[in-house]
């Protein structure tokens, strides 16, 4: 099976849970590795819950450790990454200690974990690239 970009998508054997193809996922995988080391990423909105298009943006929502606030250094260097990559739709990256709430809650109905950041027994940061796009869609924190 191809993507839209003629490329393969991965064998999981479910569909693309985010709507985006394996090559802009691992750009996008990259930069916030690059940008937001320690960050654990989500998708919502759209492009998790089926109701995305072609052009629709993809809704990701940042969670620092301890769910504390990201420096809004960190946040617009991504957001500017993000911009001048090859990716060919609008990224929104919110901090999810900076929204509402209310927020909270409607995201954590179903979304979609990007990429998960665990810190090892050594203080060092691993990332986790997650290949089930169905992981952590809809669980709690």
């Amino acid at each position: 099976m191809t993507d839209s970009d003629g490329g393969q998508t991965p064998a999981i054997g479910r569909e693309n849970r985010l709507h985006v193809s394996p090559r802009h996922r691992a750009i996008l995988e990259t930069l916030i590795r690059e940008y937001l080391p320690g960050i654990e990423v989500w998708a919502y909105g759209s492009r998790v819950n089926g109701l995305a298009h072609d052009g629709s943006d993809l809704d990701l929502v940042l969670r620092g450790p301890g769910l504390k606030k990201i420096p809004a250094e960190s946040l617009a260097n991504f957001t500017e990454a993000v911009h001048d990559s090859t990716i060919p739709f609008l990224v929104e990256a919110r901090d999810w200690a900076r929204l509402p709430e209310r927020f909270h809650a409607e995201i954590e109905k179903e979304y979609v974990v990007v990429v998960v950041e665990a810190i090892l027994a050594v203080n060092r940061f691993a990332s986790l690239t997650l290949l089930d796009p169905y992981s952590g869609v809809g669980e709690g924190t």
